[in-house]
C-alpha cells in the first residue's frame, strides 16, 4: 500500500481522471506491511551494528542483506499458501488479521489515495482462496466484527467511498472455480465474476 500511494502521488494525483478503483487484498497487503515493519526494524539494527563495528555472524548477514536486496516475501507467501491453506494459518492472517498498528498503517495509505475529493471512488475487498476456505469451515468467526473491517467500513463512509466486499457475493461451496489450478491467482471466471459484481454495484 505504501508503494501504491507513492505511485499515485507521482503518476496520477494531478492528472485528469474521474474515478478511482482501489483493490484491497488483505492476504497480501497485511503481510507485506507487517514484513515491511520487520524489515525496517532489521535495517535499523544493521545500521546500529555497523556503527558499533559489530562483527556479524553469517546468518545475520544473510537475513539483513538478503531481506534488503531480494524480494523473497512472495515466495514465502506462496509456500505458506500451499502448506497452510484453510488451516490455522488463517486464524491471524488475511481476513482474520488483528494487528491494529499494521492495519492502521495500511489504511492510512489506502485512504490517503481515497480521500481525493470530487471523484467517484470504489474500494473492492478481494478474498483469497484460503480466505474463502477458512470462512466456509469457520462460519462462527465473522471477520466483519474485527477491527480492520470496521475501520474500512468507517473510513469508506467518511470519505464517500463505495465499499464492495467480494466475499459477500462468492459461492463458498465452489471456491475452487474462481482460481487457477497452478497458483492462488484468480482465473478468467474469477476475474469476470469480480467485474460483474463491480458493474452491478455502481449502477
Amino acid at each position: 500500500t505504501s508503494n501504491n500511494l507513492k505511485r499515485f502521488i507521482k503518476l496520477t494525483k494531478d492528472k485528469n481522471y474521474t474515478e478511482i478503483i482501489y483493490f484491497l487484498l488483505p492476504e497480501n497487503d497485511f503481510i507485506d506491511n507487517k514484513n515491511d515493519l520487520k524489515l525496517n526494524k532489521g535495517l535499523k539494527k544493521k545500521d546500529k551494528m555497523l556503527k558499533e563495528n559489530y562483527k556479524k555472524s553469517f546468518k545475520e548477514i544473510m537475513i539483513l542483506y538478503g531481506s534488503s536486496y531480494f524480494y523473497s516475501y512472495n515466495l514465502l507467501r506462496t509456500i505458506k499458501f500451499f502448506i497452510y491453506e484453510g488451516s490455522d494459518y488463517y486464524q491471524d492472517n488475511s481476513f482474520q488479521y488483528k494487528n491494529k498498528k499494521v492495519i492502521n498503517k495500511i489504511l492510512d495509505n489506502v485512504f490517503e489515495v481515497l480521500s481525493t475529493e470530487e471523484k467517484e471512488k470504489t474500494l473492492i475487498i478481494i478474498p483469497s482462496r484460503g480466505d474463502m476456505t477458512y470462512q466456509k469451515n469457520n462460519t462462527e468467526k465473522n471477520y466483519k466484527q474485527l477491527y480492520w473491517y470496521n475501520e474500512v467500513y468507517k473510513r469508506s463512509k467518511d470519505n464517500n467511498v463505495k465499499l464492495i466486499d467480494l466475499m459477500d457475493f462468492t459461492n463458498l461451496d465452489i471456491q475452487y472455480k474462481y482460481f487457477l489450478n497452478c497458483d492462488p491467482h484468480w482465473n478468467k471466471y474469477g476475474n469476470e465474476f469480480a467485474a460483474k459484481i463491480y458493474l452491478e454495484n455502481i449502477k
